[in-house]
């Protein structure tokens, strides 16, 4: 005996499509980054060009970060979605720890870029996970879904720099920002 979807549910499906992708996980890709480019802006605009270890932060911390994603995926293999837990987890403290570090005025030294770049390295890997489970569930080429979504994922970077501009320093319209991204997120 065989069983036949119905043609409507496959039609259906279809809709919620752009360019073979989910249309839900292009949007939560385009919001995340955009969040993640908001804050950019403004870890680069209050960076301290005389300290050399600043500079090099962003690059030590996605150090860290991928390194304990390996050990975790090493202890949790056979949980893959504990390791996902965690990363979206780690993305929600970095984006509030950023905000809250910011409305007291001490936005642009080592300890506050760092949730940035923690959560940014964990969004990362979330982002790979997901594009390789739709891969399974669509049947979409991988080559399709890595284009579009890191086409929408530097689109969603230059559009939250492009906010950053729009707002200007004021620390409190970008507290608010930041706190309307992490509770979006969550």
């Amino acid at each position: 005996m065989k069983i036949v979807q119905p043609a409507s549910s496959a039609i259906s499906e279809g809709r919620h499509r752009i360019l073979g992708c989910d249309r839900s996980f292009l949007f939560f890709v385009l919001i995340v980054t955009a969040a993640f480019g908001f804050v950019n802006y403004y870890a680069t605009i209050f960076d301290t060009p005389n300290s050399a270890l600043a500079s090099y932060a962003p690059i030590v911390w996605r150090a860290v970060t991928s390194f304990g994603v390996l050990v975790g995926y090493l202890f949790l293999s056979w949980r893959p979605y504990s390791i996902l837990r965690g990363s979206m987890f780690l993305i929600v403290i970095g984006l509030l720890l950023t905000a809250l570090v910011s409305a007291f005025g001490r936005a642009g030294n080592l300890f506050s870029e760092s949730p940035v770049f923690i959560g940014f390295a964990c969004f990362d890997l979330l982002i790979w996970a997901i594009m390789i489970m739709s891969r399974y569930r669509s049947g979409t080429s991988l080559l399709r879904i890595i284009c579009v979504v890191e086409a929408l994922d530097e689109f969603g970077m230059l559009a939250g720099t492009v906010l950053g501009l729009y707002i200007g320093s004021d620390s409190s319209l970008a507290l608010v920002a930041y706190a309307a991204f992490s509770v979006f997120y969550y």
